[in-house]
């Protein structure tokens, strides 16, 4: 009796000691050029976070800023734990661009009708659309390039891009006729990295645009839906 009572509790306290485990790994996180700065929002009794970045680096912080030496895609991960031996972990993964060595090889088109009628003309990365106005070359708020992921996607992709400072921006999906069949934004945005998610719904597979749009420039890039 006494050891089907000791069997009970032991298992009694692995029930309390899992229950008390309810650690939910959350955050946000902003971009400026190559520094990320994290916002630590989880839940649960947790007392510890530890941040991984596959650049090789480690931070004890609660809510650290991280600047990375090159620009490009990177991996990280957010362990929080508590003194009960309960952990939980998040990985994810950012793209950080360059601001200050911004590309000069952009292709400046005519305009913006010759981008939507002519797909074939546009490149797989994204091109400034300067307008014939030469003057606003010195003002472009859109840098870095316009990227989603995964690319060809089936069900939603999230769409990449870099602000230079506040704009207000216009992101639609245009098919290869040039015709709007959607738009995912239209509002004014803060400077730094912007993460749109673009999910499909009922759009047929195949080829379209997607156009992001500023007061002073657009870019455009190619997606493909599977």
């Amino acid at each position: 009796m006494r050891i089907g009572l000791f069997i009970v509790c032991l298992l009694f306290l692995s029930l309390s000691s899992k229950a008390s485990c309810n650690l939910q790994p959350r955050f946000s996180y902003q971009t400026k050029g190559l520094t990320v700065s994290f916002t630590n929002k989880s839940a649960g009794n947790y007392q510890t976070a530890r941040w991984q970045f596959s650049d090789g680096t480690v931070s004890n912080e609660l809510s650290p800023k991280h600047t990375f030496t090159n620009a490009g895609r990177y991996t990280f991960s957010l362990t929080i734990s508590n003194p009960e031996g309960c952990s939980e972990t998040f990985e994810g993964k950012l793209y950080v661009f360059d601001i200050k060595h911004k590309t000069e090889t952009e292709e400046a088109l005519p305009n913006q009708t010759n981008l939507i009628q002519q797909p074939a003309a546009a490149t797989e990365n994204a091109r400034s659309i300067a307008g014939n106005n030469p003057v606003s070359n010195a003002a472009v708020h859109l840098v870095g390039s316009l990227t989603n992921m995964p690319n060809p996607f089936n069900a939603n992709t999230n769409i990449q891009f870099e602000l230079a400072g506040n704009s207000r921006v216009e992101v639609g999906v245009y098919d290869l006729n040039g015709r709007l069949v959607r738009i995912l934004a239209n509002e004014t945005m803060n400077g730094g990295t912007q993460n749109i998610l673009f999910e499909r719904n009922n759009l047929p597979s195949g080829m379209y645009m997607i156009m992001v749009k500023t007061s002073q420039n657009a870019v455009s890039h190619k997606i493909m839906i599977n």
